[in-house]
């Protein structure tokens, strides 16, 4: 599936022909990206790329998730995600990271901006919820533009390069006036 946000940006539903793409993003941000991720450590090679993309199809299958490729002029540059969809009480939570290259631009506001669109009304979801580090200022950023309520901290509740992580919760639903 294909989801167009702009003339030369799209989500892609993920599949193998983005295994060298993802590698490649991932592995020229790893810098930026390891301080938030914590399987960004984990990932070394292609052949990582190449599990992730073969464990999200088996996710997509089972309908316990959706991940898309963030692709612009052809160019894998990130991941949005349904990372858990959760059918039967309509919801699902919100994940993404982005290529240090193209960070600051307003890509990934308008991928999920794209993504809460295609989640509430093609999918039939009632809440989606987004967990940022709390210090992530540009992550949380997301959720805040595009009218998300914070619920909340929960404490330490990630462990990233041997340290406890935060994560302020976002949450909007279908019903809320400020849908994004």
């Amino acid at each position: 599936m294909n989801l167009p946000i702009a003339q030369t940006l799209h989500l892609e539903t993920l599949a193998n022909v983005h295994v060298s793409g993802l590698w490649h993003a991932v592995d020229s941000s790893r810098e930026s990206l390891r301080r938030w991720l914590p399987w960004v450590d984990g990932t070394r090679s292609l052949a990582d790329s190449a599990a992730f993309v073969t464990a999200a199809r088996a996710e997509h299958r089972l309908g316990a998730a959706w991940h898309f490729a963030v692709v612009t002029d052809a160019e894998v540059i990130g991941v949005c995600a349904l990372n858990r969809i959760d059918s039967a009480h309509r919801w699902a939570s919100v994940g993404y990271w982005l290529h240090h290259g193209h960070t600051g631009q307003g890509t990934m506001i308008a991928c999920v901006r794209r993504l809460v669109g295609f989640a509430f009304d093609e999918l039939a979801m009632h809440r989606l919820e987004i967990r940022c580090a709390e210090h992530n200022w540009a992550s949380r950023a997301i959720p805040e533009r595009l009218g998300f309520v914070s619920e909340g901290l929960l404490r330490d509740v990630e462990w990233i390069n041997g340290s406890a992580v935060s994560q302020v919760v976002y949450s909007q639903l279908t019903t809320d006036a400020s849908r994004g």
